[in-house]
């Protein structure tokens, strides 16, 4: 049974509450208002098992090439398995079947994206929310996990560390700040965790500060406070992020996988998924050797899409 509602009618602590105590399982999709992004918390018996922005479909696939726990090689592999699956499955799980990422690691990652997302999400007072009894990883349309955790503990550890956001926001900007290493002057020796090391070795002049975090392994939050440090010592500034295009921030080994989901959603008869992820590809890799064909198969489904729409009109 779907439910949905208005998040001033009911608090997002009060609809996962409501979940819990139904031990469902299911979709949860949360609008803050017009024009902002949707997160989206996957559950299984009441407890939060992934989550992630719906403009970012492949957020765990990133996350695991972005601090190293997967390679090109590991995610063409992972997608020809994925592909050979019926239905066809997903590439990240994929990876944990071929061996290439163990499902620990996996599911480290899963909490870390779910902390960050509902670090973002804690605030959110207006907009709407939407749950439905469908489970996408069964689908093989999200990845598994063995991740089950109380949404009310997150929401409680996500507020805790918002108090704190203010104060770091005003150094280093929003998380879509790009960190910049800056020349010093200062040789004097100095001593951090490596925690902050991590941090500094990740900034490249490209990534944004929640990219930062992925490629150092860290949650948003712990990269905002490093950063602050290594702007108080003179070593980094940020800068506001530039608009991103589609596509900005994926690397040569997601784009080939954004490739074989296409495929993949196609074979599963989605074709919104397939043109949506072919597009995706395209957009990083426009001159790529089959970029022509993946090209043509975008087109071909979009114009079924409007073939079958015209038929249910008419």
């Amino acid at each position: 049974m779907a439910l949905e509602g208005a998040l001033r009618d009911c608090g997002l602590a009060e609809v996962l509450q409501l979940l819990a105590g139904g031990r469902r399982t299911g979709t949860l999709r949360v609008a803050g208002g017009a024009g902002s992004r949707v997160a989206l918390l996957r559950f299984v018996d009441g407890h939060v098992a992934g989550g992630r922005w719906d403009d970012d479909p492949d957020a765990l696939l990133g996350a695991l090439l972005a601090c190293g726990l997967a390679a090109a090689g590991d995610v063409t592999r992972a997608a020809d398995w994925a592909l050979a699956q019926q239905p066809p499955g997903h590439v990240v799980d994929g990876l944990v079947e071929i061996g290439a990422v163990t499902r620990q690691a996996r599911d480290a990652v899963v909490v870390r994206l779910l902390d960050d997302l509902c670090f973002e999400l804690v605030t959110v007072q207006e907009g709407t929310w939407a749950f439905a009894d469908v489970d996408d990883a069964a689908a093989g349309r999200e990845p598994a996990s063995g991740v089950r955790v109380g949404g009310e503990a997150l929401l409680l550890d996500a507020a805790r560390r918002r108090d704190e956001w203010p104060a770091l926001e005003a150094v280093v900007g929003s998380l879509s700040s790009v960190p910049r290493l800056v020349d010093c002057a200062d040789t004097s020796p100095v001593s951090e965790p490596a925690e902050a090391w991590q941090c500094l070795a990740a900034i490249d002049g490209a990534r944004t500060l929640r990219q930062v975090a992925f490629a150092a392994g860290v949650r948003a939050i712990d990269a905002a406070r490093r950063v602050a440090r290594w702007i108080e010592l003179g070593v980094v500034s940020c800068d506001a992020a530039a608009h991103l295009s589609p596509g900005t921030g994926i690397g040569p080994a997601l784009a080939i996988a954004q490739r074989d989901l296409g495929y993949a959603a196609l074979r599963r008869g989605d074709h919104a998924g397939a043109a949506a992820a072919w597009s995706r590809y395209l957009a990083v890799a426009p001159n790529a050797p089959d970029a022509g064909r993946v090209r043509a198969a975008r087109d071909a489904v979009a114009h079924l899409e409007e073939l079958l729409s015209s038929h249910v009109r008419a």
